[in-house]
């Protein structure tokens, strides 16, 4: 075998060690987290959106392809969301989102041959949306959202292993009104244990 086609050889050994890649996250957190958004405002022509949102452990793994996604976390803390908000006079969408979330993980690739996946949440996520919009051109979006463990896994796929334990109370609290609005309106007080989305196989 001459020194050109041992080159070709080694490049071909390379790309192939370099696709066949673990990745492995391991996160804890006994803190407590805590986010709060107070705001006033007016006479705005354009969009609005006001978010306060906590959250304890957070992973996004986006790529091609892998042998295997191992994930761990471990949220021990108390997370907390409040948003409150007087909008008026806005000329087109208005967007208020109270969130609070212990665990939350996002895996979006072309192919992974194993998901593992390990959330637990021992305290209480708590989301508080106090909200006054009124004279608003566009649509009205008014969330409270409150998760212990959430995991989302968009990839095709060999196998998906998932275990998310959940021993918190979980509170999502919207507090709204609404007043002379011109588009839709969607008011949301969502409070989730667990939940998990797998597609693309």
């Amino acid at each position: 075998m001459n020194r050109t086609m041992l080159f070709a050889v080694a490049a071909l050994m390379v790309a192939g060690t370099a696709q066949a890649q673990t990745i492995n996250n391991g996160q804890t957190n006994s803190s407590n987290i805590r986010a709060k958004l107070n705001a006033t405002v007016s006479d705005v022509q354009d969009k609005v959106a006001l978010t306060s949102a906590g959250i304890g452990n957070s992973v996004t793994l986006e790529g091609t392809t892998a042998n295997a996604i191992n994930n761990t976390q471990r949220f021990f803390g108390d997370v907390s969301a409040e948003l409150n908000a007087t909008v008026n006079g806005v000329g087109k969408t208005v967007d208020v989102t109270s969130a609070a979330i212990a665990n939350t993980a996002s895996v979006k690739a072309d192919w992974v041959g194993v998901v593992n996946n390990v959330q637990y949440a021992n305290y209480d996520p708590t989301a508080v949306l106090n909200a006054t919009l009124t004279n608003i051109s566009g649509e009205v979006n008014a969330t409270a959202a409150a998760i212990s463990n959430t995991a989302t896994i968009e990839t095709d796929l060999g196998q998906v292993n998932s275990t998310q334990v959940n021993y918190a109370a979980v509170n999502a609290t919207a507090n709204t009104t609404i007043r002379n609005v011109s588009d839709s309106v969607s008011a949301t007080a969502a409070a989730i244990g667990n939940t998990l989305s797998v597609k693309g196989f």
